[in-house]
């Protein structure tokens, strides 16, 4: 008996006296949470709970959030009220939770005697990750398991339908449904469906046999079906069969000298053959056959001899087990085939300088993006200023090398935004933040907070009435280069006169020493991020180049937002919406219970284990999806060359 779908909400406080019964009835005293725990459980910001029913709760489940996974600490339904899908329901409301939040990982443990709880675990998609002897107490193991979200997302609505002369009736995966052939041919409703996925394990695929006709007619409607008509005539086919032998023969699997005739099977790009599962990866790229046996030889010659789809009648028990797994996290086939999942929405290219000896992101940073991107249906690719050419054939630009006014980024920056891309740094951003002069002229006229600073024209240096230390800043520097502390007049006249070759004006700064600045993240006008950059050793600025060998920099650290004070986050909105609606890093001391603006900087550094710290996963999302609203407002924006956007956002 089913329950009738009661609403799941998130538990609080008064829930306690519930929720303390519920772990008394449902677990052991090992396994029991107690009334301190289940407190903090309700009250902590890394955890939540939720319960089914909105008066009468029935079930419980305990979540612990920390980085790029949800862990399930628990999951309880009253006795009464067991066997009626109240579980089912509290699971798939978080693995749905989890989705939306693109939460990476969902993880939990479970008794390793208890076979149908990790079974159930099964059902939805987990798989086991290792054992966990003496988990609970001396003797008593668990297992823990983990799952990959997003997956019934990107899925979706393409639902695999199974057509099979043979139920897998202990399959219950909710992406999962089965139609023997003459089903699949008279219920229009269920299989025509363009959306679907569609399995042909029919027990015959012979040329003009009723499975061959499942697969043509799923063709016709449109559907992704495996195998298709073309793989069932490429398998015969000699001179195809040649070519990919070049690929198994690769794989150098026995020693040349060895010459070895072996068949295998392949199910849904696995085998129970570990050594051949190489080849099995192969094949199945290829032909996409969910059954089939493989006959190769191996050796300097060797290669596929042939190749023969099975239908479930042909499987052994333990065939039929490994191909249930498969199905129970469909994701884990349709991976292996190329071109698979949905075609890009949206195409980004990532500007990168592989020279440059200080980039403001890393490698790693890098890859980050490319593979959220496809998470999001966007093709992220890497490009060089080499690639300007190339510009116009994407939808945005992110440019992650160093800008300059200078040099090719601020053109490559300006193209890309006459051309309608969307792009963060954008030129304005560039040249907004790029020039010291312009940011005090702004921040001094809309009251924004900053060291006492004053703007000094080149003749009337001797005017000015100056108090020692001061920071005597060129305009255009960056990453505390063309930044002088003067000490006294001969450090100052010395400066200026260095600076005053390059400029004509120079912007002169109060001093005063803080063990760290801020560092806020914004981007469309809200804070997404913040941290502290710490001045390097010995040092008053966060960067020193002083070496002539090597730059010495202080260490940082990941603060998350609820920690920072709030008149620290609202400068740092005020003062980079001055700038534009981009990605700006914002730096920011604070004094007591005051801050003041430094500076604020487009092209702001983002390095692992820093800046994406907290954020994890979703740090990276905020970026790319900023990308997707951008693109998707470019699409209905005209653009002209020399003419600044018309966005003005309010201080």
């Amino acid at each position: 008996m089913e329950n009738n779908h009661q609403p799941v909400r998130r538990a609080t406080l008064a829930d306690l006296p519930f929720l303390i019964a519920l772990e008394e009835a449902s677990f052991g005293e090992q396994h029991r949470s107690s009334r301190r725990s289940i407190h903090h459980s309700l009250s902590s910001a890394g955890q939540e709970v939720y319960l089914i029913g909105e008066t009468n709760p029935v079930g419980a489940i305990f979540l612990w959030f920390k980085g790029d996974t949800m862990r399930i600490y628990s999951v309880a339904v009253s006795p009464e009220s067991r066997q009626q899908g109240a579980g089912r329901q509290l699971m798939n409301f978080v693995l749905e939770l989890a989705n939306r939040r693109r939460i990476p990982y969902s993880v939990l443990e479970t008794d390793s005697e208890k076979t149908f709880l990790i079974d159930w675990y099964r059902s939805f998609g987990f798989e086991k990750m290792r054992d966990l002897e003496n988990y609970y107490a001396p003797s008593k193991s668990a297992v823990k398991m983990r799952r990959q979200n997003f997956l019934d997302q990107e899925l979706g609505s393409n639902r695999i339908l199974i057509v099979a002369d043979e139920d897998l009736s202990g399959n219950k995966h909710p992406l999962l449904h089965i139609l023997s052939p003459s089903d699949f041919f008279q219920n229009l409703n269920e299989s025509s469906s363009r959306e679907k996925i569609i399995l042909n394990l029919s027990s015959s695929l012979q040329y003009q046999s009723t499975g061959y006709y499942v697969s043509m007619l799923a063709s016709a409607r449109g559907q992704r079906v495996f195998p298709s008509v073309a793989s069932l005539l490429d398998i015969h086919n000699r001179e195809i069969l040649k070519k990919i032998s070049v690929e198994v023969r690769s794989l150098r699997l026995l020693p040349v000298t060895q010459i070895l005739q072996s068949t295998f099977r392949v199910i849904l790009g696995s085998t129970l053959e570990s050594t051949y599962q190489k080849v099995a990866d192969v094949v199945f790229r290829f032909f996409n056959i969910p059954v089939m046996s493989v006959t190769i030889t191996t050796g300097d010659s060797g290669g596929i001899q042939s190749i023969q789809p099975l239908s479930l009648q042909n499987l052994t028990a333990e065939e039929k087990s490994l191909l249930e797994q498969s199905l129970s996290r469909s994701d884990g086939f349709l991976k292996k085939i190329p071109g698979y999942f949905v075609q890009p929405r949206y195409t980004l290219a990532i500007l990168v300088n592989p020279q440059e000896k200080y980039p403001p992101s890393c490698s790693i940073v890098l890859n980050n993006f490319v593979e959220v991107a496809k998470k999001l249906h966007i093709k992220a690719e890497f490009i060089t200023r080499d690639d300007i050419s190339r510009l116009t054939a994407f939808d945005a630009l992110f440019i992650r090398e160093t800008t300059d006014l200078n040099n090719h980024t601020y053109v490559f920056s300006r193209l890309a935004w006459s051309e309608g891309l969307a792009v963060i740094d954008d030129p304005w951003s560039i040249l907004r933040c790029s020039n010291k002069i312009y940011q005090t002229e702004i921040f001094q006229k809309n009251s924004i907070p900053m060291p006492q600073t004053r703007i000094l024209v080149k003749g009337a240096e001797e005017e000015a009435d100056i108090s020692f230390p001061v920071i005597i800043k060129q305009p255009d520097s960056s990453f505390s280069v063309g930044v002088t502390k003067a000490n006294n007049p001969e450090e100052y006249n010395e400066a200026l006169h260095r600076i005053f070759i390059k400029s004509d004006l120079v912007v002169i700064q109060e001093f005063f020493y803080t063990p760290y600045d801020w560092r806020i993240g914004v981007l469309d006008n809200k804070v997404f991020y913040a941290c502290k950059y710490f001045m390097s050793k010995e040092h008053w600025q966060v960067y020193d180049w002083s070496s002539s060998e090597e730059i010495n920099y202080g260490s940082s650290e990941a603060v998350p937002l609820e920690n920072v004070p709030p008149f620290v986050l609202h400068l740092a909105v005020q003062s980079s919406s001055l700038m534009g609606d981009g990605l700006y890093g914002v730096d920011i001391k604070q004094k007591g219970d005051q801050a003041f603006v430094i500076e604020v900087n487009e092209n702001p550094n983002i390095d692992t284990g820093c800046e994406d710290k907290i954020g994890g996963v979703s740090f990276y999302e905020t970026i790319l999806k900023s990308f997707i609203k951008r693109i998707r407002a470019g699409k209905k924006e005209k653009r002209y060359l020399s003419s600044e956007p018309l966005r003005w956002p309010n201080v």
